[in-house]
This record gives C-alpha cells, structure tokens and sequence, in this order.
C-alpha cells in the first residue's frame, strides 16, 4: 500500500551519499577492531591485518617505522560481551551499510592486446538482490551519450562508458572514518573533544515505521551532532551497547558529512573524452575513496583522489580514540603524492580491494611515513588477476575470451598454499607419536591425494572444492576460536577470507612463529580437522541422499529480495576467488552450509572499435537486462550503444509523461 512520490534532486544526493558511505565506512571495523584488541591477550601475535599476499596496487612494500602509541584502556570480559549481543548487533550494523565484500577490476594496455588497443574489466561485488540494486541505463542528449550500469536512484551512468572513454572502479579502504571516545557534559549541550567544548545540535524526528499488522506508527528519533566535527553514536542510532565502548559516548566522523562535489565525478565521467578528463573527473570526488581504473583506445590510467585525513600525531585510527588527546584530531588532508596514482605507463594495472601502499606488510599499518588504512582485502584476488595476466600475456595476444577466463575464475590460492602443509602431517603419521590417533584412519590419505590430484577450482560439482572447504572451516575454528574466542563466528561469518588468511599464515609460520595459536600443534590441528571435514560430509550426503557432498550440495549465492525472500542458487567461486563467493560456514558453535550473501553483482568487460568507441559485454543477475542463467554460467553479451545495435535489440518504446 505504498504510493510512490516523485524523486526530487535531494533524494537522489542522499542516496548517492548513503552508497558513498557504505563504499567507505569503516565504521563497524574500528569498532570490531577495537573489541578484539581489549578481548584478545597479545593480539599483536594474531596476524589479522597483515596480507596474504604481497602484492600492492603501487608496488612494494612501504619501509616502516617505529610503532604508534595506544590508548590505555581496561581489557573487556569475553563473557560480559557475550551476554551483551553486541556482536550480533554489530553484524546487523555491518549489513545495514551494505558493506559487500569488494570488488576486482585492471585494465591491460593496447600493446598486449590482440587488437593493439586496452582492455578494461570490472566486476563490482556487493549484496546480491533480487532484482539487482544496479540496472541498465543509456542517456543521450546533445554532446552526450553514456551507457551502462547504476544504482537505484542515483543519476548519471555510474559504471560504464561514452563515446570515448570506459571507466571501473573498486573500494580504495583509505581510512576516512574515525570514532572518539568523548566526555558528555551534565547538562548535555556540550562535549569534550581535543581540549575543546563543543556544542551539541539536537534534533527530533518522526520517521514512519510500517508494523507487523501493515499499519505504520511514528516513531520518535533524536538525532545529535557537532557541526562540522561529527555525529554522536547512540544506543538509539546503532542499536548496540555501548556501555562496554565508552563510560561516556562516541562521536563518529566521516569526510561525507560536509559538503562535497561528488556527483560532479560521475558526471565528469559521462562527458570525458581523453584520459585527463578521466583524472580530472576523478579529482572531483571529496568523500567515498575508490579505485578508479579508465581506459580510452589510447591508453590507460589509475587514479584516486579523496579527501583523507592527516591525524595530528601518533594516534591509531583503526581503534576507538581518546577525544581528549588533541594528536588524535584531523589537521587536514593528505597531499596528491600520498593518493595512489598510476600513469598507465605498466602492462597492466590491478585493483582488489588490497593495500594501495604496503602498509599493512608488518601486520601493523599505523607505524608508516603516513597513515593510510588498515582494513584491505588479504590480497588473494589481486594476486591470483596478476598471475592469470601474465600467462595469458606468455600465451600471447590477449583476447576477450582471456578476459572473461580471467574474471570468471574460481582458482583458490588457499588450497594450493594449504595441502601440501598437509601432505606434511599425513606423512608423520606412523613416526610421531603425536600422530598415533590418526594412524587407524585410513581415509585421511585417500582424501589428501584427491586434494593434490585436484585443481583447486572452487566449481560446482567439484567434491574436492566441499573437502577443502570444509576442511578449511574446521581447521579455522581448532586454530583460531580458543585465542580470539567470541569473535570467531562473527569474523568467520562476515569476512571468511579474512580468518581463513590467519589461519593460513599460522600454519605456514608453524610452531615456532605462532606457538600460540597453535598450541595444540600444526600437525594434530590438520589431521584432527581432515578427519572430522571427512566424517561431517559423509553425515551430509547421508541426510541429502547423495553419494557424495559436492560444491554444488555445500554452498549456494543467496539473494535476498525487498521483501526478505530469500533465492537459494549453487554457483561456482570461493572467499578467496576472483569469481568471488564469500561464505561462513560456523554459527551458534555448529557448522553448516557455505551460504554466500555477496558476490558479483555486474561484471563488465570494455574493448574499443576501429575508430575508439568503447564496447561492452556485461554479466549481470537479475538486472533489467540481468538474466541469471547467463550469471551462473559466466556467459556475457554485448550492451547495444550504437543506433544501429539499439535498433537491432529495440523490443518496444515507451514515452513517459
């Protein structure tokens, strides 16, 4: 019973702006960040934001300097925080933002192409809806002529192309959120912040709330703020306990609450020509930080521009800060030359959502000549496009079919770092005493040679992908759930690449590096964790009826629709794949199927004609022109931008009034 009312430009600003946060909040990471600091005994020991992988959208690693001083705060109890469902609370936070889980997109230059001219691909990862939160969208008018894809009530063509220049984008994670613990004064009209007082702006709102029964209630909502320095995080307003955060309250600060040109950036895109008009478009944006990648048939180019925040001394941003310090306040911006930047001289240029700068090398991303970020993608998708690039670039030519191989493999750079880790143990077996309960399980070498034989594809059908992943899930839980204890499942369950990349790095230090973490001993935990994924699959083709438990039967993409059904459909990828599938496996102390709730939403693919006018083949599920069939299968087609490849797909026109 709901009348549509006619958008207004403010409406599609303010939900431009709600996507800008969602691509950039890393609200529910400080805060996460800082429960596991104040739960977790030596949790320096625990390499949970150091990367997987290496590889760094400028190149190596940056040197590091000398640690960051840390607020002094009591530890938390892990039974109080259980009992508070401030995790659960957290998790629904999380998804409230829309926070998916990344996005991969690079661009190879002409010189490698089978053409003689770039190739640009993108695959933007996100909550998966039915229908998609992204659709098809062509405008034309004098001197204006943009195709391709954008979000619900956001004008201009987000991601797509013109007549010359093509353009993708993936989230950057530069830090551009911080939280403060304040002091309040009695009266509450003003806060503490920096040696400073501040004072409170309240305001009261009625927001329309529908009930259980369809009919809607006003419910009364105080929203507080500080003009130009942030928003006061209330129990009211987050919908978790904030008393095991703050004995006061938090103020919360992102570079989107001011004024800001972001719109002129997709606008600037749909009417740039020449790469600098793609730079000078990028240098638009003020808030929501993003990897920007465009090509033109000329060449290609990398670049970020964002306004992000220089912290005015030894602070750690990643957690919750000491408003009465005034080191921790915002004292500007980063200049140009500490924004990523790449002038498309390279063969190629990759973004995954990892670590523009390496700062995050040491598994500390705070001690640097600049702080940047701390919370990146571990770096499996990235490293895993590179890897793939460079075969198809010794192959020779690349084509279009490259491309799509590429952005539709499901390659697991975990199981080809983790089995022969356990090849290691089932060769102990019948030498090291500590070994002696497997040695009767004569299932354990039969299930590791399966492994070796297969090729690490995270395919459906595939019951070597359900082994791995199930012996992953059980390895995560006897490594990791006795030292970060209550903040497992909710780390498992949002961010899997991010435990399953912890535990990874454990096994491979072994006892020596992390002899906490492994205390129970690398070879017991592996062996112990084999048997236990063998017999916890063989219970579940029992309760199926199948012979054997596939990828098909363990994991499924879920999307959701408006109206919270929920579209259950087996795909191929993993947490760690460029076809990305993230999926947690363990809740309520019980392990269960792999349900993935993101994945890619649209998946794009730009070469360039004869006289440089971009083409574009598109995948997309349950768009406007999104068939899922075509999603499952990987399969793509061409979006018609000519007139005469729009007449040629014209089914009927529709004037509106």
């Amino acid at each position: 019973n709901f009348t549509p009312t006619r958008f207004k430009p403010e409406d599609s600003i303010a939900i431009g702006t709600a996507i800008l946060l969602g691509f950039s909040n890393t609200l529910e990471y400080d805060l996460l960040y800082t429960l596991f600091t104040r739960l977790t005994p030596n949790y320096e020991d625990v390499p949970l934001l150091q990367p997987a992988e290496a590889d760094f959208i400028m190149g190596a690693a940056a040197p590091a300097g000398a640690p960051a001083l840390r607020r002094a705060v009591a530890p938390l109890d892990p039974a109080e925080v259980a009992r508070s469902g401030i995790l659960k609370d957290m998790q629904r936070l999380g998804k409230s933002f829309h926070n998916g889980p990344g996005s991969n997109n690079w661009a190879v230059a002409g010189r490698l192409t089978e053409d003689g001219r770039p190739m640009l691909a993108n695959d933007t990862h996100s909550g998966l809806g039915r229908p998609n939160t992204m659709y098809m969208l062509h405008m034309r008018a004098p001197g204006f002529d943009v195709a391709g894809f954008a979000f619900v009530g956001v004008p201009s063509v987000n991601l797509g192309h013109n007549r010359a220049l093509s353009w993708s984008a993936t989230t950057n994670w530069a830090d551009v959120v911080d939280i403060w613990d304040v002091a309040v004064s009695e009266g509450g009209d003003t806060l503490s912040l920096g040696g400073t007082d501040w004072a409170i702006v309240t305001e009261e709102q009625q927001i329309p709330v529908r009930q259980p029964d369809g009919s809607v209630v006003d419910q009364p909502f105080t929203l507080q703020y500080v003009p130009d320095q942030g928003i006061l995080l209330t129990e009211e307003l987050l919908g978790i306990p904030m008393g095991l955060l703050t004995q006061d309250a938090l103020l919360a600060r992102w570079t989107g609450f001011a004024p800001n040109d972001d719109l002129e950036l997709f606008l600037g895109f749909d009417r740039a020509e020449t790469l600098d008009g793609f730079v000078e478009a990028v240098e638009e944006q003020d808030a929501g930080m993003m990897n920007w990648v465009g090509a033109t048939a000329e060449g290609i180019r990398y670049h970020t521009s964002s306004l992000v925040p220089v912290r005015a001394g030894a602070v750690r941003p990643n957690e919750i800060l000491d408003g009465e310090d005034p080191a921790s306040l915002w004292a500007g911006w980063l200049p140009p030359e500490q924004l990523p930047s790449l002038d498309g001289s390279q063969d190629w240029i990759i973004t995954a959502n990892n670590d523009p700068w390496g700062h995050t090398a040491d598994n500390d991303p705070v001690n640097d000549a600049f702080y940047y970020g701390s919370f990146y993608d571990p770096g499996f998708r990235a490293a895993r496009i590179g890897e793939l690039l460079t075969d198809a670039a010794a192959a020779g030519p690349m084509t279009l079919d490259d491309m799509i191989r590429i952005q539709n493999d499901a390659g697991s750079i975990t199981a080809r770092r983790m089995i022969p880790l356990l090849r290691a143990s089932v060769d102990r077996i019948g030498t090291d005493p500590d070994l002696d309960d497997w040695a009767g399980r004569a299932d354990l070498l039969p299930a590791l040679e399966r492994l070796e034989a297969w090729d690490q594809q995270m395919r459906r059908g595939s019951a070597e992908a359900a082994l791995f992943r199930a012996w992953m899930a059980f390895l995560d839980e006897a490594t990791l759930s006795d030292d970060i204890n209550i903040l497992f499942e909710p780390v498992e369950t949002d961010k899997p690449p991010y435990i399953d990349k912890v535990t990874m790095l454990a096994h491979e230090g072994g006892d020596a590096t992390y002899p906490r973490l492994l205390d129970e001993g690398e070879h017991p935990l592996r062996l112990r964790a084999l048997a236990d994924a063998i017999d916890w699959l063989a219970a579940q083709a029992i309760e199926q009826g199948v012979d054997e438990i596939t990828w098909t039967e363990l994991h499924t993409s879920v999307f959701t629709a408006p109206d919270g059904a929920l579209t259950l459909l087996p795909s191929d990828g993993g947490s760690d794949t460029i076809n990305s599938s993230e999926c947690g496996m363990w809740a309520g102390g019980d392990i269960g199927p792999c349900e993935g709730p993101n994945g890619p939403i649209l998946r794009q693919i730009t070469r360039f004609s004869e006289d440089g006018t971009p083409e574009l083949y598109f995948n997309a599920p349950w768009a406007n022109d999104g068939d899922i069939d075509r999603w499952i299968e990987g399969e793509y087609v061409l979006l018609p931008f000519t007139e005469a490849e729009i007449d040629a797909r014209t089914a009927a026109t529709l004037t509106l009034e």
